[in-house]
């Protein structure tokens, strides 16, 4: 009787752990949803577009303003999710590389989910200091954000020179040097 209670409950840890593992490969936008994969077929996001000028509030206080007059690289995130943290970790630790009129800004996607102290410990501990915000709906509609770790760099103008996943060191500042 032991034993199979012993095996039920090892398939009902082993179940768990998978849904588990599915969830957060998702959420952090390793695994393509339906609507990812929908997006995969659409046209390329790259494509040179106009910026459809925002304002978004900041996590702690006051709100940021894309575009601003500078180039701007955006990152969108979310504080719980492991890739993001390193997208953070990675942007900040290439920051020193790139030009001082690019501004970078951060928004998080999950707002219900990301408290603004959650928010600030993550940016602090990975050493991102630049505005950290919540993105509006509009703007995830705007850009068609179907994953975390997504990047839109535009130049001074608001031009879009970039709309993807965020790509390596060396083709982040070979973008943002563009932009500039």
């Amino acid at each position: 009787m032991r034993r199979i209670r012993w095996q039920s409950m090892r398939r009902v840890v082993t179940l768990v752990a998978v849904a588990v593992t599915t969830m957060t490969l998702a959420c952090c936008g390793v695994l393509p949803t339906a609507s990812a994969s929908a997006h995969v077929k659409a046209p390329a996001r790259t494509a040179i577009h106009r910026v459809v000028a925002f304002r978004v509030d900041r996590v702690h206080a006051g709100t940021v303003a894309v575009p601003d007059g500078h180039p701007t690289l955006v990152y969108f995130m979310s504080a719980q999710c492991g890739s993001c943290v390193a997208g953070e970790q990675q942007l900040a630790e290439l920051r020193h590389r790139m030009p001082q009129a690019m501004h970078l800004v951060s928004l998080d996607v999950a707002p219900g989910y990301d408290t603004p102290a959650m928010v600030l410990a993550m940016a602090r501990e990975v050493g991102a200091h630049w505005p950290q915000a919540y993105a509006s709906q509009s703007v995830i509609n705007r850009y068609h954000i179907t994953a975390l770790d997504e990047v839109v760099i535009m130049n001074a103008e608001g031009r879009v020179i970039y709309d993807a996943g965020l790509p390596s060191d060396a083709r982040i500042l070979q973008l943002v040097h563009k932009a500039v």
